[in-house]
């Protein structure tokens, strides 16, 4: 039985990696749990 609780796609990336548009796409609409580098709004991430 599977419990019920939060939905969640761990992403660990890189500041490269942020300007490659697969990724940008990949993260259209996105929440952001944590922003340690300070880049939510760059990609256009809710907090």
């Amino acid at each position: 039985m599977k419990p019920e609780g939060l939905f969640l796609d761990l992403l660990v990336l890189s500041v490269d990696d942020v300007d490659d548009p697969v990724i940008k796409e990949m993260l259209r609409g996105c929440r952001l749990l944590y922003d340690g580098l300070g880049m939510g709004s760059s990609l256009g991430c809710e907090q």
